[in-house]
C-alpha cells in the first residue's frame, strides 16, 4: 500500500527541498585591510567601517567601506586592526550590501606567553596543594 500525501504536505515538502538546495552562502570570512574608526578626521559616512578582503581559492574579492556591527567589549576600544578575521553577512542575501557582524583577533606572542605562564603557575599550585 503506497503512502499518499495531501496537497498541503506536498507543498511543504517542496518548499523544504527548495530551501535545502539553496546554494547561497549566509556569510563569508574576510580579513580587515583598513579600519575607519570614529574620529573627526574621517567623513562621518565612513566612520566605523572597514575595507575587507575575502579570499576564495585563488580569487580575492575586496569590499570597501563595509559597516561594522561589532562594538567594543571593554573600557578602552581601539577598533578593528589590520588582519583581524571578520564575519561578513549580506542584507537580504544581496552581495552588494555587506555588513560585518563578528570578528576574531589572533593573540599576540606576548599574550600567549603570559597566558602560558599563568596556567603553568596555577597548575603547579594545583598539583602542590591538591585542590
Amino acid at each position: 500500500m503506497a503512502y499518499e500525501q495531501s496537497e498541503i504536505s506536498k507543498r511543504i515538502a517542496g518548499q523544504g527541498k527548495e530551501g535545502a538546495l539553496d546554494l547561497s552562502s549566509p556569510g563569508l570570512i574576510g580579513y580587515v585591510t583598513k579600519y575607519y574608526g570614529p574620529n573627526h578626521f574621517n567623513d562621518p559616512a565612513i566612520n566605523h567601517t572597514v575595507d575587507v578582503e575575502v579570499r576564495t581559492g585563488q580569487q580575492v574579492t575586496k569590499y570597501n567601506n563595509v559597516p561594522c556591527f561589532v562594538y567594543s567589549q571593554g573600557i578602552i576600544d581601539h577598533g578593528l586592526s589590520e588582519n583581524d578575521r571578520v564575519w561578513i553577512q549580506f542584507i537580504n542575501g544581496d552581495q552588494k550590501q555587506p555588513i560585518v557582524t563578528a570578528f576574531y583577533r589572533d593573540p599576540s606572542q606576548a599574550e600567549m606567553f603570559w597566558n602560558d605562564l599563568k596556567y603553568g603557575v596555577s597548575e603547579f599550585f594545583h598539583s602542590l596543594f591538591h585542590f
